[in-house]
């Protein structure tokens, strides 16, 4: 009895077996059928991506795998969006939706939201209002899909006030709140955003000089408007964190690993990259920018622009070179890369004269010429430098767009600042170029709101992320 009880053990064990193998081999199929498919759908061989991956739709509901299933929907939904079959693309989409909500995969299900927001032409929209000595800026980032079906934080619009809030003064402090108060207003009325979306954050330059004056809690206190909406609260960064934020809100995702970034602000320069795809993160932080460089050249007390030019120099050679070299020769990714997005006022301001014609360009590759130019015409040809010609812009609108940033460089930037920062550009790139490869460098025109992104884009997948846990 015993015998044969052990032979029906063994073969009801080798039955399940051969059907557990029989199923992996039927989802193995299957994955092999939805990798066919999305190539095909890439090459636009629709017909029989559609094909490959209803195959691949049979085989997953045949075995039950749920998880299988809503990814075999979530890919028809993108061919047929491929197709602008947008319709049937939503209708796909909302299977996929469904099976994961049961799973409670909170990740898969939203990732498959921006989907089909992007088949409905709607984009999730998030506000960023960012703190700093000089004002209050808002900026709105939609969360977009591109052409590949990648996650893109996508600058909708920005505007900015300068109440000045490093005065901390009554009258500042006070401006400082009624300019939070009408941005979170404008987020929610204008923009259509909800408070969840949106996050007011200081710049981790400015809280540094609270914390320097002990004032960090009393200004907070001054500066949060009367009847803030329930969950109201100022976020803050390290020097560190916002380096990483500029690259993640600044760098193109595809070329995130394969390139890093300067940023010349004000008071400090902040840079860094992502070492590898485990998204590990090295910062640059210099304590001198273009303000905080003017500052150190006039305690020199020069007299006039000629020898302010020449102790500048004098500052870079003697004490400020050595100083960027070491920083610089610390981090591997910043020499041995061979491309390099440089972003700032300074670097804006030299764009806006030296190509009034790329006023449009959202990507503007500079040379270390053209710094040198930049540099050589702001101490010695001035007025040429401000007063760029623009007989050659035949577009209207590009036209438009070059004369409002002359405009506002020549509002912004005075010769002492452009010389201070151009020098100090100047002496970054010819560092960076030391060794080998030589470099090409970037401008992008929309890093000064990259930090911010950045911040968003960091939040937003942290909530994705903990809503997925629980």
């Amino acid at each position: 009895m015993k015998h044969l009880l052990g032979i029906f053990c063994c073969c009801l064990l080798l039955f399940a077996t051969v059907q557990a193998q029989d199923g992996y081999k039927k989802i193995n199929n299957a994955l092999r059928y939805l990798k066919l498919g999305n190539t095909l759908r890439e090459a636009q061989q629709y017909d029989l991506s559609e094909q490959y991956l209803r195959k691949g739709l049979q085989l997953v509901t045949a075995q039950g795998d749920k998880y299988w299933e809503a990814a075999m929907y979530e890919n028809l939904g993108m061919l047929y969006k491929d197709q602008d079959n947008l319709t049937e693309a939503a209708r796909y989409f909302n299977r996929s939706i469904t099976i994961y909500k049961q799973l409670k995969m909170s990740l898969s299900q939203k990732a498959v939201e921006q989907l089909l927001n992007s088949a409905e032409g709607v984009a999730q929209a998030y506000a960023g209002i960012e703190i700093t000595t000089k004002g209050v800026k808002m900026s709105i980032v939609a969360v977009e899909l591109n052409s590949s079906n990648e996650v893109e934080y996508v600058l909708r619009a920005d505007t900015s006030v300068n109440p000045e809030p490093g005065a901390i003064t009554a009258q500042s402090n006070q401006e400082t709140a009624d300019a939070i108060k009408f941005f979170l207003e404008a987020a929610k009325t204008k923009y259509g955003i909800a408070g969840s979306n949106i996050y007011v954050v200081m710049a981790s330059s400015f809280k540094a000089e609270l914390d320097k004056k002990n004032k960090l809690a009393e200004f907070i206190s001054a500066v949060t408007p009367a009847n803030a909406p329930a969950g109201f609260s100022i976020k803050f960064v390290t020097p560190a964190e916002e380096s990483e934020l500029s690259v993640l809100g600044t760098v193109p995702p595809k070329r995130r690993y394969t390139t890093s970034l300067i940023d010349i602000g004000s008071g400090s320069t902040k840079g860094g990259y992502f070492m590898d795809a485990t998204e590990t993160f090295d910062p640059l932080v210099l304590n001198v920018g273009t303000k905080s460089f003017v500052k150190i050249i006039k305690d020199k007390n020069p007299a006039g622009i000629a020898d302010f030019a020449g102790k500048a120099a004098l500052l870079w050679r003697d004490s400020l070179q050595q100083t960027a070299r070491t920083e610089l020769g610390r981090r591997a990714g910043l020499k041995n890369r061979g491309s390099v997005y440089v972003s700032g006022g300074i670097v804006w301001c030299m764009v806006s004269y030296l190509y009034p014609e790329k006023a449009m360009d959202n990507y503007i590759e500079i040379t270390p010429e053209d710094v040198r130019r930049f540099k050589n015409m702001a101490a010695q040809n001035f007025g040429a430098l401000i007063q760029p010609g623009m007989a050659h812009i035949i577009n209207d609108n590009t036209l438009k767009q070059a004369r409002i940033n002359v405009s506002r460089a020549q509002n912004t930037f005075d010769q002492e600042s452009i010389i201070a920062g151009a020098i100090w550009l100047d002496g970054l790139i010819t560092e960076l170029n030391s060794t080998q490869p030589q470099k090409r460098f970037y401008f992008p025109r929309y890093g000064y709101v990259g930090w911010i992104s950045g911040y968003i884009a960091r939040a937003v997948a942290a909530d994705y992320r903990k809503k997925n846990e629980n």
